[in-house]
């Protein structure tokens, strides 16, 4: 669980499975059945944060803040977006996924993120004699970004979907699935 500021001047208490998915209709007759405290939500899942808060939260968990941290987005498996971090000053692992967590939620981590993977580009001369973040690679985001254009991909990634799964449409003839399976023996794509 976590505890920690709400709506203005309320609290929130995040009970989650975690990873344990097998666990969650347990989560979710636990909060149906928690009383309705005045300023107390009660929330299944870590909720978004800003990038402030989450700054605070990552600092807490790891000892270390985001300073340095910036996000590529590159397309994963299945319509996820799969995201690289980077630190100024060396990968740490820790921290980014507990910053990605925060930032975006385990709502969005889990039904759109994936894979998380540290960069492998190298920083620059700059960073590497003073330290810091002089430049971000091209296409990187800020923390302070990252939500942002994580909705607007998975926007994008919805808008692009069709109306329908391919198992709820219609089934043509099968003469057309017969005369493609011809045309490629015809192309010498496979034997018959």
């Amino acid at each position: 669980g976590e505890f920690g500021p709400g709506d203005p001047g309320g609290h929130r208490l995040v009970i989650t499975p975690e990873s344990a998915d097998q666990l969650a209709p347990l989560v979710d007759e636990f909060l149906r059945r928690a009383p309705k405290i005045e300023r107390w939500r009660f929330f299944g899942y870590r909720t978004a944060n800003p990038a402030e808060y989450a700054d605070r939260l990552v600092r807490g968990r790891t000892g270390k803040g985001m300073d340095g941290l910036s996000f590529m987005l590159i397309p994963g498996d299945f319509h996820r977006i799969g995201v690289e971090y980077r630190r100024s000053g060396g990968s740490d692992d820790e921290v980014a996924l507990t910053a990605i967590d925060s930032l975006l939620g385990e709502q969005i981590v889990n039904r759109w993120i994936g894979p998380l993977e540290a960069s492998s580009s190298q920083p620059g001369l700059l960073e590497r004699v003073f330290g810091g973040s002089w430049n971000l690679p091209t296409g990187a985001v800020t923390p302070e970004r990252l939500r942002a254009v994580v909705e607007l991909r998975i926007a994008a990634i919805r808008k692009s979907l069709p109306t329908q799964p391919r198992w709820a449409l219609p089934a043509g003839p099968w003469s057309v699935v017969q005369r493609n399976v011809e045309d490629a023996v015809e192309a010498g794509l496979f034997e018959e």
